[in-house]
């Protein structure tokens, strides 16, 4: 995987910059990685001290801030447990997304349609 520079607080402003926002939602960001057990002092952590599932959290946590339409989502729970898997789907099951799975249990439970490839 590609590496990630910094840390997840200076991606969350900078992603604002990106979207031309003056100011980051860091109190969403934040509010939303803590219903998935990430502590705030991972925020100021460089993303190489973070385990995968929590740069898989905080990533989401700071692309959920922004409040799309739509997201696209590729395995979005791979590298977590079971529990925290299973935050992470209630949060996304409020939105509007295309998920990514190779989990058939996974697609049961989170999606009202499902496509099948083979």
């Amino acid at each position: 995987p590609p590496q990630l520079a910094g840390t997840p607080d200076e991606l969350l402003q900078q992603a604002a910059r990106w979207v031309g926002r003056t100011s980051a939602p860091t109190d969403l960001a934040v509010a939303t990685a803590e219903r998935w057990a990430i502590l705030s002092t991972c925020w100021g952590q460089p993303w190489t001290k973070l385990s995968g599932g929590e740069r898989q959290r905080l990533l989401l946590a700071i692309h959920l801030a922004f409040e799309a339409g739509i997201y696209l989502l590729d395995e979005p729970t791979s590298a977590l447990d079971a529990d925290t898997a299973r935050a992470v789907e209630q949060d996304l099951m409020q939105r509007t997304f295309i998920w990514v799975t190779h989990d058939e249990a996974q697609a049961k439970r989170v999606a009202n349609q499902r496509v099948l490839l083979q």
